[in-house]
């Protein structure tokens, strides 16, 4: 690199000799090492320069984190002018450096190589580390910054970019640890998630996801050793309100995490006034193996997830988390199994997250798995006091959205959107508004029904809603019209919904063909039962509809919340559906949490459904 004497970069007039920059008779001084960057990144103008790069170059090699990078070139971006995330002069390119987008001049004095200026890394570092420090304590105590946290998933920089699993894991350790401190607001992750690898501005992710810091950063795994650098920013302007890189043996990984997210909340809590992390929980493991598998399983699907899962237990029989997400991955194949194996394969989910829960019983997130597995198991009293357990271990943050369904089923539609909506301002991307179709069908606000679906609706879902608000409407022409918009080529369409279509001006008929496919046991699909069950309601067979939701509810293949449609009302004044809600228990349960919404006590003994 050439020594230079003046350099034109866009409306500035650069002087390296002087660490000055001027424009329009405005003068800013830089620190050196920024100007340092500067000049190398205008000697290479449009090019991509790897943080490597700018070690190499820049800092001789010195062993600095890219944090130490990151400091520089928001320090550029802001004496330039420049957002912190727009190209106006530097733009990041994701994973792979930054590139100066503006005009530029150079005047070379020689062709000398730059001689390193007079700078001791360490003693920098001091200084840069000492002066964040006093200017975060500084902010936050002046209330500048929301008590308030993202963490986005780390950047993979590993030489082979094969490490982004790795990358999500760490993210997702650090997330668990903060959402245990009292009083930040931390965004969930599949919100924080939602924008991995967009590069968006960082206040835009502040804004989307309502929080004031942003926490993310970058690994970095070669062989036995890992690179870690994490950063925490004011989402308003970029500011750095902390940084630090972590080089260390892999093994060292899990210290890594914990001193991240020390630092992190002892950082926001000079705000809050509290400690920081009182009892850091860790990955839950200190087996690298069984972590790397436990890892890869988050990612995978289907038997690879459930194999990785199994590994991380064998490797690790002691690995809380590994054992919970076994019981998900597990519970996820039970609602899509035949009815001869489903009662099995629920006993195998619980009995894996009846484990994580002895091994760990301060998990919010196993606790509350376990509620759902006892509303899935119709142990209702069970359900509800593990949920709530959960909600004390992580108020506001426990799987809202399971207990959500939970109440669902049990009938209480209006307790269950309360859940729904704590659960969306937690994770405002979770997809959770759907859900509000069942509330509107249940409270027979049809339009309302039409509303959300119209909005919020994933299009692969729009005919299973749009027949099940037709069917409650009684529109036969929509009811139609939903029926001839389902795939041809699917089983259940020549099967069941063509036929119907056909026959539809003959409810008899229908109601044969309805018969006929339940009584058939091979050609019951499980996600068609509770169209069939709706529509022998609409066609005039509630005992039949009460039949299906009868027999199959202990295999969890009807989803009790359809009983709860206000089509069903019909279904709910049968002497069988009283001995139905009796025989599965939700009687002792209303009485102990609260009755559904559509059913009052009569006195100590009896009760009754509208």
């Amino acid at each position: 690199m050439g020594e230079i004497q003046t350099i034109k970069v866009g409306d500035w007039a650069v002087s390296p000799a002087q660490n000055l920059l001027e424009r329009d008779g405005l003068s800013v001084k830089l620190k050196p090492r920024a100007m340092d960057v500067l000049v190398y990144l205008a000697e290479h103008a449009g090019e991509v320069v790897s943080t490597d790069e700018l070690i190499s170059t820049v800092w001789q090699g010195r062993v600095v984190g890219d944090g130490t990078i990151y400091q520089s070139i928001n320090q550029l971006r802001q004496a330039l002018g420049s957002d912190t995330r727009k190209a106006g002069y530097i733009e990041t390119i994701s994973k792979r450096g930054y590139r100066l987008v503006a005009d530029v001049e150079l005047i070379p004095e020689s062709a000398a190589p730059l001689q390193p200026r007079n700078w001791n890394g360490v003693a920098a570092a001091a200084v840069v580390i000492a002066a964040v420090v006093l200017g975060l304590t500084s902010r936050l105590r002046n209330g500048d910054v929301p008590a308030s946290v993202a963490v986005l998933p780390f950047a993979d920089m590993s030489p082979d970019g094969d490490q982004e699993y790795f990358g999500d894991g760490i993210a997702d350790e650090l997330l668990n640890e903060l959402v245990r401190l009292d009083g930040l607001h931390v965004a969930g992750r599949t919100s924080s998630f939602s924008f991995k690898g967009r590069n968006e501005d960082l206040k835009v992710i502040g804004e989307a996801l309502n929080v004031g810091t942003i926490l993310e950063g970058s690994v970095r795994k070669d062989g036995d050793r890992v690179r870690v650098t994490a950063q925490l920013i004011d989402a308003s302007d970029g500011y750095h309100l902390w940084s630090e890189t972590y080089d260390r043996e892999l093994l060292d990984i899990f210290v890594i995490q914990e001193e991240i997210a020390k630092s992190v909340s002892g950082a926001l809590g000079v705000r809050l006034g509290v400690g920081g992390v009182n009892a850091f929980r860790g990955a839950g493991t200190r087996n690298i193996e069984a972590y790397e598998a436990y890892l890869l399983g988050r990612v995978s699907r289907g038997d690879e997830s459930m194999r990785l899962f199994k590994r991380a237990t064998e490797l690790d029989p002691n690995y809380a988390a590994a054992w919970s997400m076994l019981g998900i991955r597990t519970l996820e194949l039970h609602w899509t199994s035949n009815p001869e194996e489903a009662d099995e394969i629920r006993e195998r989910a619980f009995s894996y997250v009846l484990r994580a829960v002895e091994l760990d019983p301060e998990s919010a997130q196993a606790t509350s798995l376990l509620g759902t597995m006892h509303f899935a198991n119709r142990d209702w009293i069970l359900g509800e006091a593990a949920h709530l357990k959960a909600l004390a271990l992580l108020p506001d943050r426990a799987n809202l959205s399971q207990y959500g369904n939970c109440l669902l089923r049990a009938g209480r539609s209006a307790d269950a959107l309360l859940q729904w909506e704590k659960a969306e301002a937690v994770e405002p991307a979770l997809g959770l508004r759907p859900f509000r179709v069942h509330v509107a069908l249940a409270q027979g606000r049809f339009a309302d029904a039409k509303d959300v679906m119209a909005q919020v609706v994933p299009p692969h879902r729009i005919i299973e809603y749009g027949l099940s608000i037709a069917l409650n409407e009684g529109d036969s022409e929509g009811i139609k019209a939903t029926i001839a918009a389902m795939p041809a080529t699917a089983i259940s369409t020549t099967a069941l919904y063509s036929p119907v279509l056909s026959a539809f001006d003959s409810p008899e008929t229908v109601l044969s063909i309805l018969r006929a496919t339940y009584a058939d046991k091979g050609s019951r699909w499980p996600s068609k039962l509770n169209d069939i069950a709706l529509l022998a309601a609409y066609f005039g067979d509630p005992e039949l509809a009460l039949q299906i939701i009868g027999e199959e509810t202990r295999s969890s293949h009807v989803r009790f919340h359809t009983v709860w449609y206000s089509m069903m009302s019909e279904v709910r004044q049968l002497p069988g559906f009283k001995e139905l809600v009796t025989d599965l228990d939700l009687v002792e349960y209303w009485r102990a949490n609260g009755w559904a919404d559509l059913c009052q006590p009569l006195g100590n003994d009896d009760f009754e459904c509208t």
